[in-house]
């Protein structure tokens, strides 16, 4: 039997009722794909004299499905691999942050800590590669010069609150933005640290 809302071929009975008087039994179902309910009528008739012929009802079992499939939990990363909060004593901080300065660092913290987990909380990734991604970003541009462009990318992580740094935050910030960088010409340092910034964020 189909469901008539989705057509899936299988569904579990919830209710089975006998009506005498109209010499059927009723059952409620419930699809196992979509969830709707539905009601079915089901006759007992037997072809005779040239015609069919109801047949008194007989005691129909109810039938007892299998019990549905429990569904798996969502895969989520280890507790030990979650960084919240992210403390600046981590051994493996001073790799992708050397060149970042130090109060450039407290803000970098205070993104991951306040703004990203108060955007994503428990559905944010919180991971020591989802964190080295955008300090990456931040260092390359603070030990190229670019310290101000840097800049931009932590402020408009602190004020959004989204769950990397992404270079959307540059716009505005220098004449060449991420979009025009690749046709800029090769001596605007700007441009050069962005386009190498999107190029080293790429092949990560």
């Amino acid at each position: 039997m189909k469901c008539p809302f989705c057509h899936h071929p299988r569904n579990r009975v919830l209710e089975t009722r006998e009506s005498l008087s109209e010499n059927a039994i009723r059952r409620r179902h419930a699809c196992r794909a979509c969830g709707e309910a539905f009601t079915t009528i089901q006759r007992i008739e037997a072809y005779h004299s040239g015609g069919w012929q109801p047949v008194p009802l007989a005691v129909v079992p109810d039938p007892q499905p299998a019990p549905l499939a429990p569904v798996a939990p969502r895969p989520r990363a280890a507790a030990a691999e979650r960084l919240h909060p992210l403390h600046p004593d981590k051994d493996w901080l001073p790799s992708c942050t050397r060149d970042v300065p130090e109060a450039m660092f407290r803000d970098l913290l205070k993104w991951w800590n306040e703004s990203r987990w108060g955007k994503h909380r428990t559905n944010a990734t919180w991971t020591q590669a989802a964190f080295t991604l955008s300090a990456n970003r931040v260092n390359f541009l603070c030990g190229t010069g670019q310290s101000h462009i840097a800049r931009a990318l932590v402020d408009g992580g602190i004020e959004h609150g989204w769950q990397a740094l992404k270079p959307e935050y540059l716009k505005g910030t220098v004449r060449t933005t991420a979009s025009t960088a690749a046709a800029a010409p090769a001596g605007d340092p700007a441009a050069a640290a962005i386009r190498d910034m999107l190029e080293k964020a790429d092949a990560a």
